[in-house]
């Protein structure tokens, strides 16, 4: 019968810790530009969604049973002025509102 030495003295059992992570996945696909949204390559009878990473631009990408693809590009803006809350509007009376206090102390 043959000796084994106890395998843990030699490779202790270590504890490994990874980091969590709370960001959710982005499942989004980018491309360059057109060039890069024709060149991607779609499996026929599948959509893919496709988003431009140098311009606001989402591409769909559909190819029919046959290999036929089309490509629909659509454009985006972003809405540069912020919604107003109730508490922004509320705001903004109280300073009409001291405004006009002010105004009225200083006519008199």
């Amino acid at each position: 019968m043959a000796f084994y030495p106890n395998y843990q003295q030699f490779y202790p059992q270590q504890q490994f810790q990874f980091p969590m992570q709370n960001t959710m996945p982005d499942d989004r696909i980018f491309v360059q530009g057109d060039v890069g949204a024709k060149a991607y390559i779609v499996a026929p009878g599948n959509t893919v969604t496709l988003w431009d990473s140098e311009n606001p631009v989402i591409y769909r990408k559909s190819v029919n049973s046959q290999g036929v693809p089309v490509m629909q590009r659509i454009r985006y803006t972003y809405d540069e002025e912020p919604e107003n809350s109730e508490f922004d509007k509320r705001l903004k009376g109280i300073e009409e509102r001291l405004a006009a206090l002010e105004k009225e102390d200083a006519d008199v």
